[in-house]
């Protein structure tokens, strides 16, 4: 067994974010229609990264970036790992997720109406960023 080195994670990380940018941006897309919109469908990409990351890892031992870049998650021993190792190694990276979306549900919820419908989407996005 060869252990990945930094560059190797690096690109697949990258990858997995290409995976991840369709999801969404069809959601700021959607969500750039109402705020309610946005408020609803905040908590599913949430949902969908931590599904992606730890379902991949338990399925296929790797995520699609990881396949991409020829790295496979297995114990120690080589077996594969089950869904307590996946949620172990995950649970930093789901907690920002969830921080994240704590984060923009605050924002969104801030945001008055009015503004929100009144903005282009940049400025809108600038908006939540600094809220």
């Amino acid at each position: 067994m060869t252990y990945a080195g930094f560059w190797k994670r690096f690109g697949a990380n990258i990858a997995d974010g290409l995976v991840l940018l369709l999801p969404l941006a069809l959601i700021l897309f959607l969500g750039s229609f109402s705020k309610d919109v946005g408020l609803v469908l905040v908590v599913p990409l949430t949902f969908l990264y931590a599904a992606y990351t730890l379902y991949c890892h338990v399925r296929w031992g790797q995520t699609l970036g990881k396949m991409i870049a020829g790295i496979r998650v297995l114990r120690v021993s080589g077996n594969a790992i089950a869904w307590r190792e996946a949620f172990l190694r995950s649970v930093v990276n789901v907690g920002f997720a969830v921080l994240t979306a704590i984060a923009s549900l605050t924002a969104l919820l801030s945001y008055p109406d009015a503004d929100y419908a009144r903005v282009g989407w940049i400025e809108r996005q600038q908006k939540l960023g600094e809220l």
